[in-house]
Order: C-alpha cells, then structure tokens, then sequence
C-alpha cells in the first residue's frame, strides 16, 4: 500500500512542479493560535496572530500582519478579566535553502529592527497515508518533533515547494495547517494566493538595523525578559491572593514556541 501511496505522490509532485511553472510565486495567509506562554503559564484566553507566508521556489517570508484588527495582543494581559493592548512587534522569519540559513528579525515603533540568524536545521518528518482535504487542495499527513514539541503536519502535494509557517518546512508540498499534539500551538490556513504580485518585494530580506546569531540572542537580555516578567508577576499574584489584579508586562521578542533547541 505504501509503495502504491508514494508512487501517486512521486507522479503527483512532478505533475504539479511543471504546472506551478518556475519563478511562481505565491501568499499563503494564516491564523496563529497560541495557548501558552511558557510551559507552566496558562493564559485566561489564547491570543491570535495573522501572517502571512510570501514564498517562492528559492525562499519563503513568514510576517505577521500588525494591522489585522482581528489580532489579538500579548502585550498586556491582566488576570480580573481586565486587558490593555500595546502595538504588537513586527516579526518575520526569512527562510533561505540556498544559505542554509533562518533569519528571525522583529521590531517595535522606535526600536531598531534585530535580525537573528540561526542554522537551517532539517526536520525528520514521517509520512503517513492519511489524507483530508483543506479548503480545495487534497493534504497529506506529516508528523515530526522539532524544537520540543511533537508536530502534526497537512502539506499540499499541488504545491510541491518545502515552505510552511513560522520554521517548519521541509515536506514535498506546502504546509497548510499544523499543530502540536497538545494544541498549544496551531497554525490554520485561511486563504491563498498564485501567483502573487507582492510577494517579490517581500521575499527580499533588506537586513537594516543589528544582526546577531541564534547562540548569541539566547545570551541577551530580549531573549529572557519574557521569562523573568512572567516569573516575577505569577509570585506576585501569589503573594497578593487569588483576588489581586496583576498585569503581566511581557515583551515577546522571542516565541516560547520552541521548548527545546536539540533537535
């Protein structure tokens, strides 16, 4: 049966490389769901962010988009049910094969952008048979452990490039939806675009402002202010009783997506 199943997927790709034509290009649009913060910080609501993936065969563009009012913020969170939104950062992670490379770069109003470079690291994933369809693509399962978290993957055949949200990539189709186990991470497809008259602008990563590597952000202050604020304001909350109002003052520079960083 697998042999069968692959073949099909092998004529498939090869099917619909030609039909995509070189040099297309495309946007994919998602919800980003997130449930947690951190492990053991559980959040009154899950907060959503809209991106957008720009892509090519060459490379691909994830950016959230700041003016989509149906975002919600991490900015400030108070626990009476009370909520007070701040501008949410500029983020996008930039995905170069030819390099080898993932640039994460993020920025705030009055803040110079900082671009993190870190090594792309190839994903093991499993193919499975299963298959459902999403919006009007037919989508495989995929299934795979990166960063700590156990993922979950539906990729279209159709559109036989390695790109997918946020730093998943690597199957033979976009990734429309992806979760991990727990749901505490959800990356749902929305709409798509091929081809795409923006996404040549935005698959040009213009670098202005302070580069630094992966290694070297995991040293620096941006990259634990968000741990430290959550610490501090949950002991607070529990010195003050269950009735106090805390805010939470979080800066999340950096995704508490990734639990790990050995894989």
């Amino acid at each position: 049966m697998f042999k069968s199943f692959f073949s099909i997927l092998i004529v498939s790709l090869i099917f619909c490389f030609n039909a995509l034509g070189q040099g297309q290009t495309g946007v994919a649009r998602y919800v980003q769901i997130q449930d947690t913060y951190y492990d053991t910080v559980k959040f009154p609501n899950p907060y959503t962010q809209h991106y957008a993936l720009y892509f090519s065969e060459k490379s691909s563009n994830y950016v959230n988009d700041i003016d989509d009012q149906r975002s919600t913020n991490l900015g400030s969170i108070g626990f009476e049910g009370k909520e007070k939104k701040t501008q949410i950062a500029s983020k996008q992670i930039f995905r170069d094969p030819k390099l080898k490379m993932i640039t994460f770069s993020y920025s705030k109003p009055g803040l110079v952008i900082t671009y993190i470079n870190e090594p792309l690291k190839t994903i093991n994933w499993q193919i499975h048979s299963e298959q459902r369809k999403i919006g009007k693509f037919n989508c495989i399962r995929a299934t795979a452990t990166f960063r700590g978290r156990d993922y979950e993957a539906w990729f279209a055949p159709e559109i036989p490039l390695p790109h997918g949200p946020w730093k998943l990539h690597g199957l033979p189709g976009l990734i429309l939806e992806a979760y991990d186990t727990r749901r505490e991470i959800q990356f749902l497809f929305e709409s798509i675009d091929i081809p795409s008259a923006s996404a040549p602008e935005m698959l040009v990563l213009k670098r202005e402002g302070i580069e630094t590597s992966f290694e070297d952000y995991k040293k620096s202050p941006d990259f634990f202010w968000g741990e430290a604020a959550t610490r501090y304001s949950m002991e607070d909350l529990k010195a003050k009783g269950s009735s106090a109002t805390i805010t939470i003052r979080i800066t999340p520079t950096y995704d508490p997506i990734e639990l790990s960083f050995e894989d």
